[in-house]
């Protein structure tokens, strides 16, 4: 397993500093690989037509200069992604992710969207208190929702301030939906091309699903390395654009490896700038990490500051390995969204955890519902 071991539309992956431990040379656990009907986001697909048609029908009543999501987690962290690595160069629509209850920056962002604005909620539940809560402070928009079917208290105030409604798909958690609608209906109302952004995921899905793949043996790698001890995933991210995906990978693992006191913890930072601070942790403290890099294939100086780390981390001995890109364009986005998908789901199944839900998370909202009741604070419930 040595150089290249998977590449197409400008992404390269390589796998030359990722050795096997020193205390076990097994292979991983081929029997323990799901089928397809097992993973929702691989056996489902997005309704594209509606995505398409709805998306022509908002921009057929609505300018959109400026853009409102409101949402939390896995339902906005793969668009801001696309937004920072694509949207945000192309002079498209002005985009303000609303995903707190801060009411300086609600109050900012209302100033900011006063006319020829949109504003679209995500919630795949419809009930998530945070999100009703700050979408409050934009009736003044037009509005459009993606949200499950069925009754919730998002699906029933899009009826009835006649917002558009888009579904969400039912089986697919929010930080694997990026190639779905909570990605797609955003990503096209601000003019990226979802047709080759979708096909990249898709084609990227059935290449590395494989229990003899690649990226199911890059997966068990780690989970051996962080048996020997080295817990934490850095994932230094040489572009200012891939960057904006730190929040999506973060929650990837977190939300799926982090149970039964298991699971990787992870530190996804933009490079050069984390070079000059996270680097004397990782080379100078605790011998617990390994890394991920994502760096530019062009000889360029931000390539050379990669490389500078890179050697240092040979040098230390440090499990790696890396991601290289040609071009930031749809087709390497929606490669890069799928191998981090593919990437969480095996290494759940490898550490014999259930890759979907997140109980701990819903019990922090138990409390926070409590706590809003105590003070007489409407519950959306």
């Amino acid at each position: 397993m040595q150089g290249v071991c998977w590449g197409g539309e400008g992404v390269k992956l390589f796998t030359e500093n990722i050795p096997r431990t020193p205390w076990s040379r097994i292979d991983p656990p081929h029997e323990e690989h799901p089928s397809k009907e097992e993973v929702p986001f691989i056996n489902s697909e997005p309704d594209l037509k509606r995505v398409k048609s709805l998306s022509g029908e908002i921009k057929e009543e609505v300018d959109i200069k400026k853009l409102v999501v409101v949402g939390h987690g896995g339902s906005i962290t793969t668009f801001m992604g696309i937004y920072s690595s694509l949207l945000l160069y192309r002079g498209h629509p002005e985009v303000y992710f609303v995903n707190t209850v801060d009411e300086e920056y609600l109050r900012y962002v209302r100033r900011r969207t006063r006319e020829n604005a949109l504003l679209l909620v995500i919630s795949k539940s419809g009930r998530t208190q945070t999100t009703l809560e700050a979408m409050e402070w934009f009736t003044h928009l037009p509005g459009a929702v993606i949200t499950q079917r069925g009754s919730s208290p998002l699906r029933r105030i899009a009826e009835e301030r006649g917002w558009w409604v888009l579904d969400h798909p039912p089986d697919v958690d929010g930080r694997f939906s990026g190639g779905f609608e909570t990605a797609l209906l955003p990503s096209s109302l601000c003019g990226l091309n979802v047709d080759e952004y979708l096909s990249a995921v898709r084609t990227a899905y059935s290449e590395w699903f494989s229990p003899r793949g690649d990226l199911y043996e890059i997966a068990w790698r780690y989970y051996l390395w962080e048996k020997a001890g080295r817990e934490i995933l850095y994932v230094p991210i040489y572009s200012k654009g891939l960057s904006g995906f730190s929040s999506l990978i973060t929650q990837l693992i977190h939300e799926s490896t982090g149970k039964e006191g298991r699971g990787m913890t992870t530190l996804v930072m933009e490079g050069p700038e984390c070079q000059h601070h996270t680097n004397q942790r990782i080379l100078g403290g605790r011998e617990n990490v390994s890394a991920l890099f994502v760096l530019p294939l062009k000889d360029s100086p931000l390539r050379w500051e990669a490389e500078g780390s890179i050697e240092a981390f040979k040098e230390a001995g440090i499990p790696h390995l890396r991601i290289e890109y040609q071009e930031v364009n749809e087709a390497s986005v929606g490669r890069f969204v799928a191998f981090w998908h593919i990437f969480t789901l095996y290494s759940a199944i490898l550490r014999g955890l259930q890759p979907f839900g997140q109980p701990e998370v819903e019990k922090a909202k138990e409390h926070s519902r409590r706590i809003r009741r105590e003070k007489g604070v409407k519950n959306w419930d």
